[in-house]
């Protein structure tokens, strides 16, 4: 490659291809230019594409991973390294089944075979990597329905699932006490009784809860 002026002043890049040859005793060098704007113009486009989605890739909080069948890891953005603290060339070109406990290969061998089966989009959740993660699978096609590679989404529910145990636990220490309770406690919306402990359900009349649910509280005050 090398650069040449156009007559405005102008510079631009040119492929170059040279030739030895010899006619008739005589020797000649025969130089080819051409003229390689566009396609530098169209790399530089492509490279800076590339850098924006490489910056929203790493922008995102949650795991992306981009496999090939055998679980050798193609792309990935910055998470699963930090996680791991390690640089993200250790990751690109590892396997992923290597990094994983055998607790969390078992059921992801089995959803990786399903997808590679059904070619289709298959999820599921498991703990791994000290975190809870809503993981989805999703199969890369290529023409002819052939499988080219496999993306993995995985969104980090760590603090969902620790927000859905504590309104659990919440939810089991206020049933304890409403059930030990010896005033009537009824739980009433537009009037439809939707809760009654054991007092509430004794002053009614009735041996269980199913015979009072969604009747009227002024059928019973």
């Amino acid at each position: 490659e090398s650069h040449h002026k156009r007559k405005n002043g102008e510079i631009f890049p040119i492929d170059l291809m040279l030739n030895y040859l010899e006619h008739n005793g005589t020797e000649y060098c025969c130089v080819f230019a051409r003229d390689i704007t566009d396609r530098k113009n169209t790399n530089q486009n492509i490279l800076e594409k590339e850098k924006t989605l490489r910056t929203l890739f790493d922008a995102y909080d949650d795991m992306i991973l981009l496999i090939k069948s055998d679980w050798t890891i193609i792309e990935s953005n910055n998470t699963l390294p930090n996680l791991l603290d390690i640089d993200i060339s250790q990751i690109v070109g590892a396997k992923l089944s290597d990094l994983l406990k055998p607790k969390n290969l078992a059921p992801a061998q089995k959803l990786m075979n399903q997808v590679k089966q059904q070619h289709s989009t298959l999820n599921y959740s498991d703990k791994m990597f000290g975190k809870t993660w809503d993981i989805s699978v999703h199969p890369i096609l290529g023409q002819n329905n052939v499988l080219l590679h496999i993306a993995i989404l995985c969104k980090d529910i760590t603090l969902e699932e620790h927000a859905k145990q504590e309104l659990l636990n919440s939810e089991k220490r206020y049933r304890s006490l409403t059930d030990v309770s010896p005033d009537a406690i009824f739980v009433t919306v537009k009037d439809e009784i939707i809760f009654a402990n054991p007092a509430a359900i004794k002053i009614t009349g009735a041996s269980k809860y199913k015979e009072i649910q969604n009747n009227k509280i002024g059928d019973f005050i």
